[in-house]
């Protein structure tokens, strides 16, 4: 994944690094949600493309409990519990 700030996209573009296949995806996401990725890459001593990789992961995670009868995906917050629901 790379995020560029320009206007060019790439929809799954192949790229051979090492021996791992890999995809590229050109993102274009607005300055102000940019700047506040970078602020908690930051904060946690990661990249902003490490922590949008981990993001994706959890929003994984969060479809796949969505799709499954038995698992449920919950964010507690000050002793409430919120579920977690793919719009």
């Amino acid at each position: 994944m790379n995020v560029d700030s320009g206007s060019t996209h790439v929809k799954g573009a192949r790229e051979r690094v090492g021996k791992k296949d890999t995809r590229r995806y050109n993102v274009v996401l607005p300055a102000e949600l940019l700047d506040q990725l970078q602020e908690v890459a930051d904060e946690y001593h990661t990249s902003t493309l490490d922590l949008i990789k981990r993001f994706i992961r959890l929003g994984l995670l969060a479809v796949r409990a969505e799709k499954t009868p038995d698992l449920e995906f919950f964010i507690r917050e000050g002793g409430v519990e919120k579920r977690v629901l793919i719009v």
